[in-house]
């Protein structure tokens, strides 16, 4: 059998962590709704095995349902922010805190 070839984008776990905390559900409610078992749903959390399309499209449509559009994939080796649908307010706080983060990471003495 011939190999796959890997694309240009790959799966980012994480993103569903993030969006199912903008929900606000717990991880056995999610996996209520998606109608699978809870340690299902973890290890697509942390990145054991991956969701097929029919439950990423679930997953999608109860996102899009919360006012959240969330972004499932990535440029393979570059990480993204899979923080999505934060509100100005918010989202201006989260930019100001990596900006402050990372202007004291460049400032910081070396010992």
């Amino acid at each position: 059998m011939t190999p796959i070839k890997q694309g240009k984008y790959e799966f980012n776990h994480e993103s569903l962590i993030a969006v199912r905390n903008q929900i606000g559900m717990t991880q056995r409610k999610m996996a209520e709704t998606l109608n699978i078992p809870p340690n299902t749903l973890s290890r697509w959390e942390n990145g054991t095995t991956v969701p097929d399309a029919k439950y990423l499209a679930a997953f999608y449509s109860i996102a899009k349902e919360h006012g959240i559009t969330p972004s499932f994939f990535e440029i393979r080796g570059k990480a993204t922010n899979c923080i999505v649908g934060l509100s100005g307010k918010w989202y201006s706080r989260f930019l100001g805190a990596i900006r402050t983060q990372h202007y004291s990471d460049r400032t910081a003495k070396k010992i």
